[in-house]
């Protein structure tokens, strides 16, 4: 991503975004016979503790360089 300076709404969002530890996990139900506990590991991630707002997205597509998606039909917010 370039400089977040340039980008206000994308550099409060990334400042705030929260560390998910990775670990192991059981998944699956032990009285379920068609499917058996497994155990799932997952890496830490990080995860933004807000919605995406338009103007995050917008700015992310001007910072990547990256066109938005068509109209959806509705209109897109300013």
């Amino acid at each position: 991503m370039n400089q977040l300076s340039q980008y206000p709404h994308l550099k409060r969002y990334v400042s705030n975004l929260k560390i998910i530890p990775g670990g192991t996990y059981r998944w699956g139900f032990s009285s379920n016979l068609e499917r058996a506990v497994t155990k799932v590991a997952i890496s830490a991630f990080r995860m933004g503790d807000t919605p995406v707002t338009w103007g995050m997205w917008k700015e992310y597509c001007k910072s990547e360089s990256v066109r938005l998606p068509e109209d959806p039909g509705w209109g897109y917010p300013d």
